[in-house]
């Protein structure tokens, strides 16, 4: 089924937090690969992040250059994260098969936007692209570099995907934390083509993709 179609008949559907899940599959395995809760998700990639934690200790060789590249690893998820959501989740094509692939990647959020299976990117696509990562960066840098400059980029990864859990699932209730609440439920109800960035607001103005 193509993704207009899909989403011609996603949308007859109410998007609340407790409603079934918008179907994505026919087949019952694959449509269960898509679901991750928030306890599942905080489970796995908090023990993921320990680990890295632990291998960057061990691999280490300078302690500065370490620290160094961990930190820039982290900063990097977020104009990553910006790039991913705005050109790649948010693509525009005439192409079936690429309207199918956005849809299974994003579209379905936006019809669908609290439901809280599918408000973090699901297991089976982040640890194959974790282990993606990870590889390109200790050929890139040598394991000592590499191991920790992955290390904060999934750092960042995981600040990702629980602030944008918490946006459409927690009561956020400080100034900072409603003030990325309201940026991103923007992107959802006001504009689809604003407000890209969801931990780094900062990014959407320099781009002047603040709505």
């Amino acid at each position: 089924m193509s993704g207009d179609r899909l989403q011609r008949q996603a949308v007859h559907q109410r998007s609340g937090k407790d409603e079934p899940p918008i179907r994505l599959f026919k087949s019952e395995w694959l449509e269960r690969l898509t679901l991750t809760s928030l306890r599942v998700f905080l489970s796995v990639w908090l023990l993921i992040v320990g680990v890295q934690i632990a291998c960057t200790i061990w691999v280490c060789e300078r302690a500065p250059a370490s620290l160094g590249w961990l930190l820039l690893g982290f900063i990097a998820w977020f104009p990553f994260e910006y790039v991913m959501h705005r050109f790649a989740f948010h693509l525009s094509s005439n192409n079936r098969m690429v309207k199918r692939i956005v849809w299974l990647m994003h579209t379905n959020h936006h019809v669908q936007p609290a439901h809280r299976l599918r408000t973090v990117m699901p297991l089976t696509v982040s640890i194959p692209l974790g282990i993606l990562f990870e590889t390109a960066s200790v050929e890139w840098l040598g394991v000592s570099l590499g191991v920790a400059a992955v290390t904060g980029f999934f750092m960042g990864y995981v600040v990702y995907d629980f602030t944008h859990y918490a946006c459409h699932n927690l009561p956020m209730k400080s100034r900072f934390q409603a003030g990325l609440k309201r940026h991103h439920l923007r992107h959802h109800f006001v504009n689809h083509d604003r407000n890209f960035s969801i931990t780094a607001p900062l990014i959407d103005r320099i781009f002047s993709t603040h709505e």
